[in-house]
């Protein structure tokens, strides 16, 4: 039996008006969704609206057309029970690491004992245990994205979104932390929103690939990865993975047909 969708996008368009009043269109009628507890990468060349796709979900942004559901119900402004990651940490560098992941419970109003015990063990989670008053500028750039993932969680969000979480870091750390998201997911099941750059990073991670066009972006393809769980780096070289890598390449590389000559 299907699981109901969490998120829906209906024929979303975005336009965006510039300063010199030129009217771009970002998104040009994008349609797909993601299902209760699964995890989506969404891949797309540079522009093409994949995180503005990720600020319409979160409501901070309305779309020009169409809409977004969360639930079956409209998105008409900022959601409470969303996590979000972005490219850089973003950590308050005058806090230790145990007090950024407990900022939201500051901003929230949460039980600060409750939250201070959530936040150890989602320090512990990520393999920050004895690193709780370290300050972001003890940390490696890894370890940083590893607090924020700490504190996006830390309120329990059922739906998180990620922008991009990896981009800034060398290949090394990138490839460890998608396997630790990986295992966190496992721990803490979540619908996820996953936008990134790498295709493997994206067929790595997802349970399904949504491929944007080139701007205005749209839906080229919604791709199924069905590799086996728990994942690793050696699927890497599975011809299956390989398969499936290129064939979103070549999702990425087509020009839309309302293009073509």
């Amino acid at each position: 039996m299907p699981r109901p969708p969490r998120i829906e996008f209906r024929e979303v368009r975005k336009t965006f008006a510039t300063r010199s009043g030129e009217q771009v269109e970002a998104l040009g009628g994008v349609s797909f969704e993601a299902s209760q507890n699964e995890f989506v990468t969404i891949v797309g060349a540079s522009g093409c609206g994949k995180s503005t796709l990720l600020k319409l979900v979160a409501g901070v942004i309305a779309p020009s057309a169409g809409e977004i559901l969360l639930d079956g119900r409209q998105v008409v402004g900022p959601q409470p029970d969303l996590g979000m990651v972005f490219q850089s940490p973003v950590l308050l560098r005058w806090k230790n690491v145990l007090d950024n992941v407990l900022f939201p419970a500051v901003i929230l109003g949460l039980d600060r004992h409750e939250a201070h015990e959530r936040a150890l063990a989602l320090l512990r989670l990520v393999g920050l245990q004895g690193f709780e008053r370290k300050y972001p500028r003890e940390l490696s750039g890894g370890m940083q994205q590893r607090v924020a993932i700490c504190r996006a969680l830390l309120f329990r969000p059922s739906i998180l979104l990620m922008d991009e979480p990896f981009g800034a870091l060398d290949a090394m750390t990138r490839e460890e932390l998608s396997v630790e998201l990986l295992r966190i997911w496992q721990e803490e099941v979540k619908t996820v929103l996953f936008v990134t750059h790498s295709i493997p990073e994206a067929v790595l991670l997802g349970h399904r690939v949504v491929v944007i066009t080139r701007r205005p972006g749209r839906v080229a393809a919604v791709v199924p990865v069905e590799l086996p769980s728990p994942r690793d780096l050696a699927m890497a070289t599975r011809p299956d993975f390989q398969a499936c890598v290129a064939a979103i390449r070549r999702q990425i590389d087509a020009r839309p047909a309302e293009d073509l000559p």
